[in-house]
């Protein structure tokens, strides 16, 4: 999707398509995607996604906050939601790129941090730490691409102790600390809301916990997201309604009740219009 000539992705660059869910997680070598956009990726965002670039080789330009940042081996790119920025390869260059919900991203931190708001970019560390991030990296990558018993529990116990290591590192450079972009904080903090809410609120009780105006929401949404307000909250029931069909036993009523429906055709008729498929056809096919 791209509005006012900036991409918006749901998933990873590139794949205007795809839609991440709240336990996305997935690991590549930067030059799985980066070769086939010729080492250029454009300006873009990932409004449910975090993502780490690891340079293990070589050299990039980066841009954040409009301007261009010139970066070589071995440094750390850390990309919260939302945050708008453009990489440009000098190949060869070696590396790998995590990239996880921002669902995730906020569990790690709830119970005693703040998620890091900003892009922080590390490029002065000990030798030692960077190989400690690795070996974590290929912990976290056996256990991703295996079937071991389990492994969810794992892969986040790794990928909290991943990105902590990498804010321990923070000599840093944190960029983007521009205290007039108001309108990303009004964002996370209306992405926050949603997750904390059951869905049966409207916008205007969302943008009056935020103190704007609906338009005003819908405008910061656009610029953060390349979605409307509405396109976001109905994303979220349609997440949550898909963890309800896969995951328990509710019926198809007990979840349109849970989600705010008050009738549970008016459920059925949403769900099939986002999915193409009706809730109990989603059930068959996808259910745990």
């Amino acid at each position: 999707m791209k509005k006012s000539g900036i991409a918006h992705y749901d998933g990873l660059y590139g794949d205007s398509q795809a839609r991440s869910d709240s336990s996305y997680l997935f690991l590549e070598e930067i030059v799985t995607r980066s070769e086939e956009f010729d080492w250029s990726i454009k300006s873009h965002i990932h409004s449910e996604l975090v993502q780490t670039f690891i340079i293990e080789e070589g050299s990039l330009t980066f841009q954040h906050s409009g301007e261009w940042t010139n970066l070589s081996h071995p440094c750390i790119i850390l990309i919260p939601p939302s945050q708008q920025h453009a990489l440009t390869y000098n190949p060869p260059v070696n590396g790998q790129i995590l990239s996880f919900s921002r669902k995730i991203f906020n569990d790690i931190f709830k119970t005693f941090l703040d998620p890091p708001q900003n892009i922080e970019i590390i490029r002065e560390f000990e030798k030692q730490d960077f190989k400690t991030l690795l070996q974590i990296l290929e912990r976290i990558r056996e256990e991703l691409f295996g079937d071991h018993y389990g492994r969810e529990i794992l892969l986040r116990a790794q990928l909290s102790q991943f990105v902590i290591e990498i804010l321990r590192l923070r000599k840093t450079e944190n960029v983007l600390q521009n205290e007039a972009n108001i309108g990303l904080q009004h964002f996370l903090r209306f992405q926050k809301l949603l997750d904390q809410s059951n869905y049966n609120r409207n916008l205007a009780d969302y943008a009056d916990e935020l103190c704007i105006s609906q338009v005003h929401l819908n405008r910061i949404c656009k610029a953060h997201s390349g979605k409307k307000a509405i396109e976001i909250v109905q994303a979220k029931m349609v997440d949550q309604a898909c963890k309800y069909l896969q995951h328990t036993s509710y019926s198809v009523s007990e979840i349109a009740y849970k989600l705010g429906f008050e009738y549970p055709n008016y459920f059925a008729r949403f769900f099939r219009k986002q999915t193409g498929v009706n809730p109990s056809e989603f059930r068959m096919t996808n259910e745990s």
